[in-house]
Parts: structure tokens; sequence; C-alpha cells
């Protein structure tokens, strides 16, 4: 959706009359080529909003270069999935109309969501992954209990989510080692993101070198905010504690001597964000991301 204007975006309805007669008559005709009844599947546009997002997502697979309408992407991936509607749900987050066309495009398509996860063959990756729209700013209450909007930042997850509050919240709260590091600064940028929930299967007890060389070439390691983000909002949505007995190895090197921020260990104490080494330990696996593909890298 890339470069569509705003007359693009209108209805059917501001088309001239007879272009609008012959773009439904191409349509009709294109669904009796295909032994259809154009009858039926107009009814069902009108009365199945599920079969009209699929319809949708199928016409649009030209303009989506290859992904699909993040609705569509909803529906494949249930619960593993938090979009803008989720954020208007759970933190009263309102998107604009340029941050909504924006998204409108959920960068990976059918066939990647469907198909087999490179982790777990046997699963499909609406199973083994979460999904989620990042955004540069959260909701935050004030001293006063009034919302205002804060750089969406690990330290701007303490914002929202106090220990004082309950779950889900941070082990280390409200005097975190990390308040003055810089990758608990880092902001989330406004993207869709594709993560394994868990850590990558057998990545403990390996060295950093090691557990790159697990990754497959379309996968990456994640900043700690990213991975703390999509911990933060599979609970929220789902009341589920991911990688709860190991901790998932970050991209952010947060101290001299090459120790890593690591993410995990998310239980009744808390989510931990730890720091370790690049050696090996049998608690420390990897986190990975699917990269965006090609096309949508800023």
């Amino acid at each position: 959706m890339r470069g569509t204007s705003r007359k693009e975006m209108e209805g059917t309805w501001k088309m001239p009359h007879g272009e609008r007669e012959a773009s439904i008559k191409a349509l009709e005709d294109a669904i009796l080529g295909k032994g259809g009844a154009p009858i039926d599947v107009f009814n069902r546009f009108r009365m199945e909003k599920d079969y009209a997002t699929r319809a949708a997502g199928f016409l649009l697979q030209d303009i989506l270069a290859g992904g699909v309408s993040h609705e569509v992407a909803r529906e494949i991936m249930g619960a593993n999935f938090f979009g803008p509607e989720e954020w208007g749900t759970h933190y009263s987050l309102r998107f604009s109309k340029t941050q909504l066309l924006k998204a409108f495009q959920f960068p990976w398509g059918e066939g990647v969501l469907d198909g087999p996860c490179p982790f777990y063959p046997r699963k499909r990756v609406a199973e083994t992954h979460f999904a989620f729209l990042g955004t540069e700013r959260i909701p935050v209450p004030d001293a006063n209990g009034k919302l205002h909007k804060a750089p969406l930042s690990i330290m701007g997850w303490h914002q929202r989510h106090p220990k004082s509050k309950g779950q889900p919240y941070f082990h280390f709260d409200p005097d975190p080692w990390y308040s003055k590091k810089e990758f608990a600064a880092k902001v989330l940028r406004f993207r869709w993101y594709l993560l394994l929930k868990e850590i990558v299967p057998h990545s403990t007890s390996k060295t950093w070198e090691e557990q790159g060389g697990m990754i497959p070439s379309e996968y990456e390691v994640p900043n700690a905010v990213v991975e703390v983000s999509k911990d933060m909002l599979c609970y929220t949505k789902n009341s589920v504690y991911l990688n709860p007995s190991v901790w998932a190895r970050c991209d952010d090197i947060v101290h001299f001597g090459g120790r890593r921020a690591d993410v995990g260990c998310f239980g009744a104490n808390g989510l931990h964000v730890g720091r370790w080494h690049d050696a090996r330990d049998s608690h420390i696996g990897v986190a990975v991301s699917r990269k965006l593909p090609a096309n949508l890298e800023a």
C-alpha cells in the first residue's frame, strides 16, 4: 500500500457510475469464467466478514508485495497477534489515519504464516511465533493517574507496568540495574514484528557465535526492547509467560567485555532482564525475529 493516494483509498461510490458498473461486470465475468455464481459470491461478501477479508487480501496481493492485510494476518495468527485493535483495547492507544495506512500491510504472506516453522517443522509459523505492531510511544499514567504518551522503551514499559499494579511487571522494579543503560532507553520502531515465542530450540549451552550459526538467513537476533515487547504483549493478551525457565540472549551489548542483554525467566516474580557474557550457559538460549522482506526494509 506504499504510495497509495487518498483518492485510491476512497470507496467505489466515488467512481463514475459507468466505471463502477464496468468494474463489477468484469468481476462477475471472472467469477462466471471460473464456474461460480456471482450472486452467491457477492452475498458472501456482504454476510461473511471473514470471507470478505480473505478475498480482499487476495485481491491486494500484488499491491501488498507478498504480504497480506493485517486483518488477514490476525485471522491466521489468532491469539498470537497484537495489532492496532489490540493496542486500542488493552492500552487505549489510537493510531492516526497515516499510521493505519502504513500499518495496513502485514509484511509476511499466508505462505509464511501457514508454512512450516523453521525451528519446529511439524508446526506452522502461526503456531510458534508471535506477531505485533511496534509503536514508538505508549500511554503511561502520571502521578494523578492521567495518561500521557511516553517513548516505548524498556523503561517506558516499566512506567506502564509497575510492579505495584500486578502482572505483567519486571523483576527488577522499581529500581532496575539498567535504568541508566543505553539499551534500556532504545525506542521500539513503528513496524510489524514476527518473533519466535520461545528461544531457538537447543540453543542453550552454546556461545554467541555458535548460536548465530543456528539462525536461518531470514531471521536475526532482536534488540532487548523488541524481545521485552513480545513478552509483555503476549502476556497482556493471553496471560501466558514466555520463556519461564530460560533466558533469551539479545543483540544489545550492555557491558564492556561483551556482556549482552538477556530477557526471560518470566513468571510469578516478573520478567527478568539480565546481563551475561557470550560464553555457554545451560539457561541462556537465543531470541530470533523474522527479518522484514527486502522491499520493506527502512
